[in-house]
């Protein structure tokens, strides 16, 4: 514990990195309140899989 506490001072954190940053999110978002494009046609300009999408 006290490594991971340390670890965490020096910034790190644990774990699997996000599949998409907030920017890539919020650019989702938008592309999918247009209501313009398909989940695919919207996951192909993002850069992830569909179940990333719904999730």
């Amino acid at each position: 514990m006290a490594g991971l506490k340390a670890a965490r001072a020096r910034g790190r954190m644990g774990g699997r990195p996000k599949a998409l940053d907030e920017s890539q999110v919020k650019v989702a978002i938008t592309l999918a309140e247009a209501g313009e494009l398909t989940i695919n046609e919207i996951c192909e300009q993002v850069g992830c899989s569909r179940s990333t999408y719904y999730r």
